[in-house]
């Protein structure tokens, strides 16, 4: 197929990705050199050099499990998300360029600070100037910059929280979301410019990571229940067809993380 995907499992006897007692949650290739990098529960970030296979450069304080990794699309940059905090790195000295555990809110004329619930996973825009992050019942959209507050999206449904996203080469988002208390799950389309949701789809389980290809033809989904699915973004609206391919060469073992 046109496509290649790398997902980690959780089986410590094929884990290459640092020691064999740690968990990956999150991978990410770099667009533009050959890296790797991965986030792993013992809260750190490790950056790999794929041909051939070998350790660069450690990041994080070790203090906090990570959710995500994301190289921007320049590869010049690296964010990643704890439960709590948005970090972004110089990807070829790995300096700390921010660390945001609140963001900046008004409220009539005071200026409020609210902690950060990081609930899904991080996504740069195409341009690479925002980067979005999953936070309960809405996505906040931040300069990549700085960290600072752009957007506040707020799910049109209240009940639901966002658990999963990515950006498409044309801007738009992909949103999995939840309703916990009716246990139904969706995913949703927003774009930016139109600042408007665009579809909203019921899904057989919690999408928990879209990994979209190059061109944003189609969208690789990690689902709740273990499965991996290969997802044609034209038939996302659909309200029938919706898996291209199923992925069953990882058996019974659980899928961690995936990238394309």
């Amino acid at each position: 197929p046109p496509w290649r995907l790398l997902a980690t499992v959780n089986d410590a006897r094929r884990s290459r990705l640092g020691p064999p007692e740690v968990g990956v949650a999150a991978m990410a290739f770099s667009p533009t050199q050959g890296l790797l990098a991965s986030a792993h529960q013992d809260g750190f970030v490790r950056i790999w050099e794929t041909h051939p296979p070998t350790l660069v450069r450690t990041l994080g304080t070790g203090r906090s499990a990570w959710r995500d990794v994301v190289f921007s699309p320049d590869g010049k940059r690296i964010a990643g998300a704890t439960e709590n905090r948005v970090f972004s790195w110089d990807a070829g000295e790995g300096a700390l360029i921010f660390q945001r555990n609140g963001i900046e809110t008004s409220r009539g004329t005071q200026l409020v600070i609210r902690s950060i619930k990081v609930t899904g996973n991080l996504a740069f825009s195409p341009t690479g100037n925002r980067l979005s992050v999953c936070a309960g019942n809405a996505v906040l959209v931040l300069d990549a910059q700085t960290g600072l507050l752009v957007r506040h999206v707020s799910n049109p449904r209240k009940t639901e929280s966002f658990h999963s996203l990515c950006c498409l080469p044309d801007g738009e988002l992909i949103v999995a979301a939840e309703d916990e208390q009716k246990r139904r799950q969706f995913l949703y389309g927003w774009r930016p410019l139109a600042s408007e949701w665009t579809f909203r789809k019921r899904l057989p389980s919690l999408a928990t990571a879209i990994v979209p290809n190059r061109d944003g033809s189609r969208l690789a989904m990690r689902f709740r229940n273990h499965d991996v699915r290969i997802v044609a973004r034209a038939l996302l609206e659909s309200p029938k067809v919706f898996a291209v391919h199923d992925l069953p060469v990882l058996g019974r073992r659980s899928v961690s993380s995936l990238c394309y």
